[in-house]
């Protein structure tokens, strides 16, 4: 899992961000990613609005982040 918590938290109300996360983020924790079984999911502790308009696999370049 890689958290996106400092990440929203820099996105002031009704502010476009755009995020990429390098997909070896997800192998820092020891994640194994043979183990996925849906390409994304999001969660959260507390009430969170929030519009998602494109999630894609992208080759890396050379801006994408391990949050």
């Amino acid at each position: 899992m890689v958290s996106l918590d400092g990440e929203l938290a820099k996105a002031a109300p009704g502010e476009w961000r755009t995020v990429k996360v390098k997909l070896a983020c997800f192998r820092k924790d020891g994640e194994d990613l043979t183990q996925v079984t849906a390409p994304v999911s999001i969660a959260a502790a507390a009430r969170l609005g929030l519009s998602v308009s494109e999630l894609r696999l992208a080759p890396n370049q050379n801006d994408a982040v391990c949050p």
